[in-house]
């Protein structure tokens, strides 16, 4: 593809860099719609703080774009690939580094920052109908999956120990400890109350919530009881 560019005459080089040039402008004009896919789990306000991002982005790649059509025309080749490029690049970092508006339904990183204290390596931690891929980087330990395998199945099958296969096996095994901890989809919660499984909230964002069984003298003791 490289050497291919290089071969370009100047007026293909142009016409090659001006849809882009109108591509970019048309991002600009579609970004604030990204505010559309706003739902529960991913609030409004997070989306309305990553518009700005993509029209900055967007921005970036139409200037590159219609500034790389411009040199090509007045035969400046390599200068216009090269700006062309840049702005290209520009305007994908953009998007990428303001993808980080929505880490705080995305990244457990804020969750973690809740449960910090809870943490030990020594008290067991489930993770129960789902799998958190960030959770395990910010606690610095691994977790035990219940009743979920995904891309993890090749090393389930090598560690057995780290995967409990249904919810009966995992409500067994959460009534026999003093100290465990869970993350999960809160709608998961409905089946610790629905089967008087022991809980106490210490987490939550809006797409998971962290549990715990109470201690013995705490206000929550009581089975199926959230954090107040």
């Amino acid at each position: 593809t490289g050497d291919y560019v290089t071969r370009l005459s100047p007026r293909a080089v142009a016409l090659n860099a001006a849809p882009w040039a109108v591509l970019g402008v048309a991002l600009m004009l579609l970004a604030p719609q990204a505010v559309r896919f706003a739902s529960d789990e991913v609030p409004l306000s997070l989306y309305q703080a990553y518009v700005p991002w993509l029209v900055v982005g967007a921005g970036a790649l139409a200037a590159g774009a219609a500034l790389a059509s411009f040199l090509a025309w007045r035969g400046r080749t390599m200068l216009a690939t090269i700006t062309l490029a840049a702005g290209a690049l520009a305007g994908g970092q953009m998007a990428l580094t303001g993808h980080d508006s929505l880490a705080p339904a995305n990244s457990s990183y804020f969750l973690v920052q809740q449960i910090r204290e809870h943490v030990k390596p020594d008290i067991p931690f489930y993770s129960v109908g789902m799998y958190e891929q960030t959770l395990p980087f910010y606690i610095k330990r691994t977790v035990t999956l219940v009743e979920v395998r995904g891309e993890l199945s090749f090393g389930i099958d090598q560690e057995k120990q780290k995967f409990i296969p249904d919810y009966v096996e995992f409500s067994r095994r959460w009534r026999a400890h003093s100290e465990a901890l869970a993350i999960m989809h809160p709608n998961t919660l409905e089946y610790f109350r629905a089967h008087g499984l022991p809980y106490e909230i210490i987490g939550r964002d809006t797409r998971r919530a962290v549990v715990r069984i109470p201690p013995p003298t705490g206000v929550n003791a009581q089975p199926g009881a959230p954090a107040q």
